[in-house]
């Protein structure tokens, strides 16, 4: 009999593995009351192997799921404890749908997740503790949903440095961004986090993150200086997003130059917001440092002063530059 049991499993013919997941997508199933789409329709019916069911993949042996994709189906219903039975999963996506209820914490167990993405739905509550444990993440999409509370700490530093997309937008998110100083996050490229409550100041360990190309900050609490020492180390930023939000410039809020200076190495940024802040100072010549990539410039709802320097002319790619609702002076000679 053991024998037996050793052949089905490192030969792949359908056996224990399969029967056990399941189960687990049934009670996924059984979580679901809306399915205006018909997209579970096949599901446990007969004659259909679970590799066929609509929105799964298996392994080439088909004796485990390794994807449960069921974007945009519409469907509502709460999302089961019970997919944490799907231990060989590497992609969960259900967003655009309309589940609610809280995520649930059991989903920390899928040790294998690489991807996963619950954005578009009506999800309240925390971001599970058990998330930290989730150690081959490499793509986090959570956005436009109804989240709050503190994000974790170990959901960003857990001794992995494997994630390189997080967007958490669009929720009621409070406290600071939970990164410690030894958290490295070096493969980070999209850290998305705009309109929530979040406060404090960018943490320093962001600093490591040297491979950020869209960082988006904006419509949160955040204070403190503009982060020059932050972005001076990204070299492939191209959208950086710090509007609506509380931060000041250098020098007791009157020099704009050292952050402008620490964007000049960042040769393919194209969009720079940084309106409705609390800036102040005048737009300094160093403008004309900044990457001649840059398409777009945001500097409106501040308390900015002075005349626009000549140079801003060297940004010749640049196609919009707002400066609305200052005290800027007429005089651009």
């Amino acid at each position: 009999m053991l024998v037996a049991l050793l052949f089905v499993s490192r030969t792949g013919v359908v056996g224990v593995v399969t029967s056990d997941e399941k189960a687990s997508l049934l009670s996924f199933m059984m979580s679901v009351y809306s399915d205006p789409e018909h997209a579970l329709q096949n599901w446990n019916s007969s004659g259909v192997h679970v590799c066929e069911w609509t929105g799964i993949t298996c392994n080439e042996g088909r004796s485990a799921v390794m994807q449960l994709v069921l974007t945009g189906r519409s469907l509502g219903g709460t999302i089961s404890p019970a997919l944490s039975g799907l231990s060989s999963l590497k992609v969960l996506d259900l967003s655009k749908n309309y589940f609610e209820g809280h995520i649930p914490a059991e989903l920390g167990a899928l040790l294998m997740l690489q991807e996963l993405s619950l954005a578009w739905n009506l999800l309240e509550g925390t971001i599970p503790l058990g998330f930290g444990k989730l150690r081959s993440l490499i793509y986090v999409d959570m956005g436009n949903n109804r989240l709050s509370g503190d994000i974790p700490v170990e959901f960003f530093c857990n001794g992995s440095s494997s994630l390189q997309y997080v967007d958490l937008s669009n929720n009621s998110f409070t406290g600071g961004i939970p990164l410690k100083d030894d958290c490295e996050m070096k493969d980070l490229r999209y850290l998305l986090l705009w309109s929530n409550r979040l406060t404090g100041r960018i943490p320093p360990a962001l600093a490591n993150s040297t491979r950020m190309e869209w960082l988006d900050l904006e419509l949160n609490l955040l204070n403190g200086r503009l982060p020059s020492h932050i972005v001076s180390r990204m070299p492939n930023l191209q959208f950086l997003y710090l509007s609506y939000n509380q931060f000041t410039a250098e020098d007791g809020n009157t020099n704009l130059e050292t952050f402008f200076d620490a964007l000049s190495n960042s040769s393919a940024l194209r969009e720079l917001e940084l309106g409705a802040n609390n800036l102040s100072g005048k737009i300094p010549p160093v403008i004309s440092r900044l990457p001649k990539s840059l398409v777009q410039i945001n500097l409106a709802e501040n308390l900015l002063y002075g005349s626009i320097p000549p140079q801003i002319s060297n940004l010749i790619n640049l196609t919009l530059l707002n400066l609305s609702k200052q005290t800027l002076g007429c005089n651009t000679g």
